[in-house]
Parts: C-alpha cells; sequence; structure tokens
C-alpha cells in the first residue's frame, strides 16, 4: 500500500484478551455499526486510506484480519479547537505533542447527557427499526384480523402511546 510515494505498513494491533469471548466483552463498544470499529492508533492513518489489518489477541492469535478503510482520525475533532495546528503541520504532531495540547487546554466538564444510559447506539438502531417495520404492520390493511388477537393486545397498547 502506498500514500504520496511513502509505504504503509499494515494496522497491527495486538490485545491482552487471551479468548475471544473476553475479547468480544472488551471490545464490542468500540463497533459503530455491523461493518466499522474504532481503533486507537498511536499514529495518525490518512483518512480514506486503504491497508490489511490484523487485531490479534495475546498469543497473536488474529481475532480480526482483512482490509480496512480509514474512515475518521481521532484527532479531526481538535481542528475546532483554538490554537490546534493546521492540517499541513498537524501531520508531523506526534503523540507527545498531541497529549500535551489537550492537557494544556483541558476544562472539566460542568454537565453531562446521557439520552440513553446502558443502551448501545446499535441496540437503538434496532429498536428504530423495530418501531418502522411495525409501523408498516399496523399500515397494512390486510394485517386487520391478525391484528385482533389477543397476544397482541400488550404490543398493540405500547404502539398507541
Amino acid at each position: 500500500m502506498t500514500t504520496s510515494g511513502t509505504k504503509t505498513r499494515a494496522l497491527c494491533v495486538a490485545t491482552r484478551c487471551t479468548t475471544v469471548d473476553q475479547f468480544v466483552a472488551t471490545f464490542h463498544r468500540f463497533c459503530g455499526d455491523d461493518q466499522s470499529f474504532f481503533v486507537a492508533t498511536m499514529t495518525s492513518r490518512p483518512i480514506g486510506l486503504e491497508t490489511p489489518f490484523s487485531i490479534q489477541l495475546a498469543d497473536k492469535q488474529p481475532v480480526l484480519r482483512g482490509l480496512c478503510i480509514v474512515l475518521d482520525a481521532w484527532d479531526t475533532f481538535l481542528i475546532h479547537c483554538e490554537g490546534y495546528p493546521e492540517e499541513g503541520w498537524r501531520a508531523s504532531l506526534t503523540v507527545e505533542q498531541a497529549k500535551e495540547f489537550l492537557t494544556a487546554n483541558q476544562v472539566t466538564a460542568e454537565d453531562f447527557w446521557i439520552d440513553y444510559p446502558g443502551v448501545t447506539a446499535k441496540e437503538i438502531n434496532k429498536a428504530l427499526a423495530l418501531q418502522q417495520t411495525f409501523q408498516q404492520v399496523l399500515d397494512n390493511p390486510g394485517a386487520a384480523e391478525a391484528l385482533q388477537h389477543p397476544a397482541l393486545e400488550p404490543l398493540l397498547d405500547s404502539a398507541a402511546d
């Protein structure tokens, strides 16, 4: 793989997990959907880069591997911070310099808001898809007879709220 004439090393992440179950339990929260996940790296990779990747257990057994495309970089939110380096200079920023910037400019949050505590984005998306599908059933005239079944009463009551 090359980017701007320089070779890009494959993305290889070694975890401390000893089993696949432990890996899933530890890292599932970094999955954005069924096709993407967040990986923290020591060096930023260009957005759009296609590169081989391997995520490994402690014994070096691959858990996930293949080709990935970098969708975003962890520091892109910082471009909105006053005093953060411009695009050209930012590429040469070391991890220590980024830490120094963050530490020097950190403030204590005054408030936090969690709309759905304990619920993942994936669970919310699934609930919204289920709601849309159920609404299609309710809107279907052919479903009227089936919807009269007593077992569906709690579901219909919930939909009426």
